[in-house]
């Protein structure tokens, strides 16, 4: 009757145990996914509007050398909120000087609204391949492109690596 009651109480916290790593794996893939629909979410009025003020702070680098770096502090809070909290300090960084949000911007200027309404996510040693489809809409006509992004995660589950692998064709339809 003990061993019964031991092995009954071994198998559940086994089981257990299987559900907090199931849960980790879930959540980790719940970032990315987020990480990857915010790459690509359309933006307001007032997201827009911040981005513009953000980058009227920009100053010259150089003696007339054109350099110009925008104001950190200035950075707009739909930047902060899409993209801080489920990356390192140095993969936010990265996201911002390589302007890889660059697509809902390009969008709203444009009068375009974006949507990934196809996704599949492929697990890989260190993160998620992320593939889909983006469409771009703008007056009843409508234009698809494959995308494809790689997501690394650090060993505390955040996103540490992004690369956007076509973002070329995606801001030349939106050119």
């Amino acid at each position: 009757m003990k061993v019964k009651k031991l092995l009954a109480c071994c198998l559940l916290f086994i089981m257990g145990m299987a559900l907090i790593g199931c849960s980790g794996v879930e959540a980790s893939q719940g970032k990315a996914l987020e990480l990857y629909q915010n790459l690509f979410a359309g933006l307001s009025e007032d997201e827009y509007e911040a981005y513009q003020a953000w980058q009227n702070s920009a100053q010259s680098t150089g003696e007339g050398l054109g350099m110009v770096s925008a104001d950190p502090d200035a950075l707009p809070d739909w930047l902060k909120e899409r993209f801080e909290s489920t990356t390192t300090p140095e993969c936010f960084d990265n996201i911002i000087g390589q302007t890889l949000f660059t697509v809902p911007v390009s969008a709203y200027e444009k009068g375009y609204t974006i949507e990934t309404p196809q996704t599949k996510v492929t697990e890989t040693d260190n993160g998620y391949d992320i593939s889909g489809t983006l469409s771009i809409k703008k007056d009843g006509s409508e234009q698809q492109v494959d995308v494809s992004v790689s997501i690394q995660l650090n060993e505390d589950g955040r996103i540490s690596f992004v690369d956007i692998y076509n973002l070329s064709n995606i801001t030349t339809l939106l050119a």
